[in-house]
C-alpha cells in the first residue's frame, strides 16, 4: 500500500499485491474510484481472501474480497463502511 504524496497527485494510491516466490508484481487494488484518498492501516483474514483497508480523512473501511479468474488474483471491491 502506497500513501498520498504531499507534492504530487501523479499517481494512485493503491494496494499492492506480491507473489511470495517470484517476488514480482502481482494485482493492485483501489476502490472503485480508482485511488484511496489517505489510507492509514491493512488487515488481512485469516484465510487470506479478504484485504480491509481502513482510511483516514474520510473515514472509511473497504472490503476487498480475493476472486480468482483464470488462475489471476484480483481483489474485488465489495463493500464500505463510513463512520
Amino acid at each position: 500500500m502506497n500513501g498520498p504524496d504531499l507534492y504530487s497527485k501523479n499517481f494512485a494510491v493503491q494496494g499492492f499485491v506480491i507473489g511470495i516466490a517470484s517476488q514480482q508484481l502481482v494485482a493492485t487494488f483501489a476502490p472503485p474510484s480508482g485511488t484511496f484518498s489517505n489510507p492509514h492501516d491493512l488487515a488481512v483474514s485469516y484465510d487470506s481472501n479478504e484485504v480491509y483497508v481502513v482510511e483516514l480523512n474520510p473515514h472509511r473501511v473497504w472490503k476487498f474480497v480475493n476472486s480468482a479468474y483464470r488462475n489471476i488474483l484480483a481483489l474485488i471491491f465489495t463493500d464500505v463502511w463510513i463512520f
